[in-house]
């Protein structure tokens, strides 16, 4: 073997290596990417089933409110003297108002935990 050939060996050998360190480079590269691309998917999830309870908790905490104070408006509707007096009717009013806020509170939970989880996919 002359040694221009050997030499042309051994360029071949080092442009092979390269090649191959290169592409080794790149995978190692590409999955760490997808690690911190797959870390951020996780936070964020979670971050959003934490936003999800705290919600569900607060409205929870207000349903639970509105509910204590329509027992209360129960109870002052059943000291009323009678049924069509002007507490009784006061009383009936403040009920139906509290009532229809606690079934506003659901819905608006229901709608907004429904929009949560379609932003989730």
């Amino acid at each position: 073997m002359t040694p221009l050939e050997e030499t042309k060996i051994r360029f071949e050998i080092a442009e092979k290596a390269l090649i191959v360190l290169t592409l080794v480079i790149a995978i190692g590269a590409s999955a760490y990417k997808g690690y911190k691309l797959l870390s951020a998917k996780s936070e964020e999830a979670q971050k959003k089933a934490e936003a999800i309870e705290e919600l569900t908790k607060s409205y929870t905490q207000s349903i639970k409110e509105i509910n204590d104070e329509i027992r209360a408006t129960d109870l002052q509707m059943a000291q009323a003297p009678w049924k069509g007096s002007y507490d009784w009717d006061k009383y009936a009013f403040i009920r139906e108002a509290k009532a229809k806020d606690r079934a506003l509170i659901l819905e608006r939970l229901g709608a907004q935990i429904v929009d949560l989880k379609r932003a989730e996919k």
